[in-house]
């Protein structure tokens, strides 16, 4: 019976992961104990893009998602991003303006254009502020003072942006496909190792 109790809740995860979407492997870059992460979608690249950033966190100075992006350009050869600033040398905010995967280069134009969507950390304007984690909101740029990064945070660039060039001028995107939590591969093993440890108590009831 308690095999069979086992084989159900497997067969509940499978089911689970199967609905999930699709995605390359997760590269990892850096090191710490800390991790954000990062998602990039575009049709031309194929199934979304994931990376995990790992570092380690300082609450009096934060890293942002330029730093991010600026890490995991220099670690991948195959991918790189493009940058505009809206600001200035001295006070910059920078949004993505381009990526290049695997020698395909996506850039933005008016229709579609690169969305940012964020999760955890901090976003808005003036200053970032605390945002809820575990599901997706527009962002408001990729720089410090207007995106903090913190542990558990996602950013998500997809290529689906439309921009009304008319009255009221409004921006509408849909956010990422993946979900802001852990990959399914995290996932699996704590449902596991949270089953483990049930069957493991019940054995020795």
């Amino acid at each position: 019976m308690k095999l069979n109790r086992f084989k159900l809740a497997a067969l509940a995860v499978g089911c689970l992961l199967a609905q999930l979407p699709a995605a390359n492997a997760v590269v990892v870059v850096g090191s710490g104990p800390d991790i954000s992460h990062l998602v990039i979608e575009a049709p031309d690249f194929g199934n979304p893009l994931e990376y995990e950033y790992h570092y380690t966190y300082n609450a009096s100075s934060p890293l942002d998602t330029y730093s991010m992006l600026a890490a995991i350009d220099g670690a991948q050869s195959n991918l790189s991003f493009d940058l505009i600033n809206f600001g200035s040398a001295g006070s910059p905010n920078y949004y993505l303006d381009a990526v290049t995967f695997n020698s395909i280069t996506v850039a933005n134009t008016n229709s579609p254009f690169w969305a940012q969507w964020v999760s955890g950390g901090g976003s808005g304007y003036p200053t970032a502020s605390p945002i809820a984690s575990g599901t997706w909101i527009e962002g408001s740029g990729i720089s410090s003072p207007y995106r903090t990064l913190a542990p558990g945070s996602w950013d998500g660039f997809i290529y689906n942006g439309d921009y009304n060039p008319n009255p009221p001028y409004n921006l509408t995107s849909a956010p990422p496909s993946i979900a802001p939590v852990p990959e399914p591969a995290t996932m699996t093993l704590f449902i596991l190792s949270g089953l483990g440890i049930v069957l493991n108590r019940r054995r020795h009831a």
